[in-house]
């Protein structure tokens, strides 16, 4: 989920500064994604009208993530950046998995690493997380900034991978773990506590969606129990959005723990 080369690369390029230069051309790719997927948005309204639920989800993934980031929101950085961690590992792993160079999947791993390489370095995350408007308003310090950080972007990078895993065709009907991550995240961007319970629910669900739903990885498929590689059926979303929403919640695991112990 997190790509430590990126990060590295990222924040030496930080310290350089050119902030805005590096957000257009962020916002530049991300402008691409919109726009190809309001295209296929547009067509499939017609001719593919069982991928225009999945269209129309990713296209209003990349339309937020543009948002948040043009208009400086506090999280719209995050958000991002969990974006470009998501094409960039499912083009690995799509790559990995086929043992070839596939170009389309280079493609997307090529512009969703530079989305999150563009975004990084403290002189970007100043305008972003590094506001006190918004610190003052949550009671954070900056262990605390760094928590959620850590945790909606984690949570950011498994949106697209559960929308495909529930929203694809042929697919079973996870639109009910869909529905909890993005309520999660919302919880999250909001300081609610139940937010950790609602995403490890959608994680679990998730990833038991992904192991033993119809076209699971050891879920039945009508013709016996199926054995195919994890990596060669559609459960491949399910099990990085699931494994996604627990990295996230993993930052609160140890506040957590420690309160419990207090009691």
């Amino acid at each position: 989920m997190e790509m430590p080369f990126v990060k590295k690369v990222g924040e030496s390029l930080g310290r350089v500064g050119l902030t805005n230069e590096r957000r257009a051309l962020a916002l530049l790719v991300m402008g691409f994604f919109t726009t190809f997927f309001l295209l296929l948005v547009l067509q499939a309204k017609d001719s593919l009208p069982e991928w225009f639920p999945a269209f129309t989800a990713m296209l209003s993934i990349y339309v937020i993530a543009f948002l948040g980031v043009a208009a400086n929101w506090f999280w719209g950085r995050w958000v991002a950046v969990g974006l470009g961690s998501w094409g960039t590992t499912i083009a690995i792993w799509g790559m990995v998995s086929a043992r070839e160079v596939v170009p389309a999947l280079a493609f997307l791993g090529v512009t969703h690493a530079f989305i999150a390489l563009m975004l990084m370095g403290k002189s970007m995350s100043v305008h972003y997380e590094g506001r006190t408007d918004w610190r003052a308003r949550f009671k954070l310090d900056d262990d605390g900034v760094t928590r959620l950080g850590k945790s909606v972007t984690r949570a950011a990078s498994s949106v697209p991978a559960l929308v495909l895993f529930a929203l694809a065709p042929r697919q079973d009907d996870g639109s009910a773990v869909l529905a909890l991550a993005v309520v999660g995240i919302g919880a999250l961007l909001l300081g609610r506590t139940i937010s950790v319970v609602v995403l490890a629910v959608a994680a679990f669900g998730a990833l038991g969606l992904a192991a033993f739903g119809t076209h699971g990885a050891f879920g039945m498929d009508g013709s016996g129990m199926s054995l195919v590689p994890l990596h060669a059926t559609p459960a491949l979303f399910g099990v990085y959005g699931g494994a996604a929403l627990l990295a996230a919640i993993s930052p609160f695991m140890g506040p957590i723990s420690r309160f419990l112990r207090s009691r």
